[in-house]
């Protein structure tokens, strides 16, 4: 009798193990949920790559619009590694008034680490 409610204390431990450790959903956010400001507001981008040693500067009022609309929906899902990370080489400021409103990469949005979700993202990011 003792060895069959161990087994049955076994068998409910293990199931209730398995119930428990479901893979977690990810968190998946628009960058516009992102950002708390107006982003209709920003007037210009300045795009760097680091590594290449390349700025690019997007002033033209329609050029930003256009650009703003495509990261507006972009999607990104928050990395479960959140540990502080070295290197990235493409930063991107955001600028209102000619002040900065927002600097981030296309992993590091506020501090928090994230993969873009869509493949094309990169062609968003490109110094040219």
């Amino acid at each position: 009798m003792r060895k069959i409610t161990l087994i049955i204390i076994l068998v409910f431990s293990i199931a209730l193990f398995i119930g428990c450790s479901s893979p977690e959903e990810e968190r998946e956010v628009v960058f516009s949920k992102l950002y708390p400001g107006n982003l209709d507001q920003v007037d210009k981008i300045l795009i760097e790559n680091k590594m290449q040693g390349k700025k690019k500067i997007i002033d033209d009022a329609a050029e930003v619009k256009d650009w703003i609309n495509q990261l507006r929906n972009i999607h990104f899902v928050l990395e479960k590694n959140q540990e502080p990370r070295t290197g990235g080489s493409i930063f991107i400021t955001l600028v209102k008034n000619d002040k900065k409103i927002l600097t981030f990469s296309p992993t590091n949005i506020n501090g928090n680490y994230y993969r873009p979700k869509e493949q094309n993202i990169h062609q968003l990011f490109t110094v040219e």
